[in-house]
């Protein structure tokens, strides 16, 4: 699915955005080690409602986005990354809003992603810049880092966008 949200730069003329099932899985794999120097890509595929995005840009894998739901409507990202050469230009936002759409499509109505911001501070900063809420934070050793956990309404969220407003911007107020 062509993504109308976005206006690709223009060294790059064909954005195309795939939903993936399980057996096509396999084609986020080494993208996923380039991203996060691990083998797996989720710890558990009998999830509900899987969505897998694979984004190409020129017929390039450039990103993905993996995510499933969870109980009491709300939606959960596992995982998602933009390889360097594509990054800070819009993408990762193309692919939120492509998931979130469908994700309140199957009936979410809260989207909800963690990191760690010692390993992905860049996660942390986009969450926050888009708006997203800190719902809770615990401290793992194992990575010796504490996980983030960002959470924002779906229906919030995709009318701020689809209205144009952004957060932090002149437009909206406290009431907002």
């Amino acid at each position: 699915m062509e993504s109308p949200l976005l206006n690709p730069p223009l060294e790059y003329t064909h954005l195309h955005i795939s939903n993936l099932s399980l057996t096509e899985l396999d084609q986020l794999r080494d993208l996923n080690v380039l991203l996060f120097r691990e083998e797996r890509l989720i710890t558990r595929y009998d999830v509900p409602d899987l969505i897998a995005l694979l984004l190409r840009i020129d017929g390039i894998r450039a990103g993905f986005k993996i995510g499933y739901g969870k109980a009491d409507g709300i939606f959960y990202s596992a995982k998602g990354g933009i390889m360097p050469a594509f990054r800070r230009k819009g993408y990762a936002r193309t692919l939120l809003i492509t998931m979130m759409r469908q994700a309140l499509e199957l009936g979410y109505h809260t989207f909800r992603y963690d990191t760690f911001p010692k390993h992905f501070r860049e996660m942390l900063i986009f969450g926050l810049q888009e708006g997203f809420e800190v719902t809770s934070t615990a401290y793992y050793p194992r990575m010796n880092d504490y996980r983030i956990e960002l959470s924002v309404s779906i229906p919030e969220y995709l009318n701020r966008v689809a209205t144009g407003l952004e957060v932090g911007s002149e437009e909206m107020s406290e009431s907002d």
